[in-house]
């Protein structure tokens, strides 16, 4: 949702203002960072396993992965993030990940918790 600004000509957008961030999120480290995904979007978590390669793919897609007959890309986010490469270690997982008819696998270097978030605890 946006909303015109008629003094300055400007649109600005209000859609985070109008809607709840509240919920479960499953965080993840890469390289020294925590980040969040919501809970919902998650289905499952897995070890890494081989990646068959795909040519002409962007530097961030590593392939493509064959889960119980369902064929996904795999991205890692690192590369996506532009953070530096690092070795693979017992830690690193795939999140697979669900939003709407989208649906990847991503590498990451370890899961840390979930946790609730409330409103109060979000600043726009």
């Amino acid at each position: 949702m946006s909303q015109d600004n008629k003094d300055s000509g400007s649109v600005v957008d209000t859609s985070l203002e109008n809607s709840s961030l509240a919920g479960k999120y499953l965080t993840f480290y890469l390289d020294d960072e925590e980040y969040g995904v919501d809970v919902l979007q998650v289905k499952e978590i897995i070890s890494i396993v081989p990646i068959t390669k795909v040519p002409q793919t962007p530097p961030f897609v590593m392939g493509v992965i064959n889960l119980r007959g369902e064929i996904l890309p795999v991205i890692n986010l690192r590369r996506f993030l532009k953070i530096p490469k690092t070795e693979q270690t017992p830690s690193t997982r795939v999140i697979v990940s669900e939003d709407g008819d989208l649906r990847a696998g991503l590498i990451i270097d370890s899961i840390t918790r979930v946790f609730s978030l409330r409103d109060t605890d979000i600043e726009t």
